[in-house]
């Protein structure tokens, strides 16, 4: 059973309260007064994949205040540095501090895959996630949200001389290494052969 957004914040790195300020989420304090009250409410939206009306209820519930939907999501979409430091704080050492290997420190190593995505609520309509990490970094460096007929491929990124491209099978396509090399990019993916024999 996961723990409450309450009792998740004790899981925070230290400081994560005063980085919130010091990445402009919370300037003046209005409907969302403090960092624990934001964070409650985005790990509750997060955990529970509320829709922002939804929010506004949960708010209440949770003793924080009378919040519009309209303000949560204004503060939500602010907080995209916030979690990509507290993310980075909380990863494992021996991932943050593993050295590039020489042969890669002129390459930006980024690994990339999508999942879908349900929308809440009567419509129950698609997405697809399309997401690429930086290996070494463990930091997100693009992200797109598309309708399920737009496949996993790396077409899909914006890539450039610097960058090497990690993909499963199904990133390993004509369409893809001819994107990646038209815009300079370098790619290590996984090739799926279909054999056909005459026996």
């Amino acid at each position: 059973m996961l723990p409450s957004p309450i009792q998740m914040l004790k899981y925070l790195p230290a400081g994560w309260e005063q980085k919130c300020h010091e990445f402009g989420v919370i300037q003046r304090a209005r409907e969302i007064k403090t960092p624990e009250d934001l964070m409650t409410l985005d790990l509750f939206h997060l955990l529970h994949g509320c829709t922002l009306l939804e929010m506004s209820v949960a708010a209440k519930a949770l003793k924080i205040g009378n919040i519009s939907d309209v303000a949560f999501m204004k503060r939500f979409e602010k907080c995209g540095e916030w979690f990509k430091w507290c993310n980075t704080q909380m990863s494992p050492q021996s991932v943050i501090e593993y050295k590039k290997p020489e042969f890669l420190e002129k390459y930006r190593v980024s690994a990339f895959d999508a999942t879908e995505v349900v929308e809440k609520g009567k419509s129950g309509r698609r997405h697809r996630l399309h997401y690429a990490i930086d290996i070494f970094k463990m930091q997100l460096i693009s992200n797109e949200l598309t309708d399920v007929k737009n496949g996993e491929t790396l077409c899909n990124f914006n890539l450039q001389k610097g960058d090497l491209a990690i993909g499963d099978r199904l990133y390993g396509t004509q369409n893809g290494a001819e994107h990646c090399l038209k815009n300079g990019a370098d790619f290590f993916v996984t090739l799926a052969f279909k054999f056909v024999s005459d026996v």
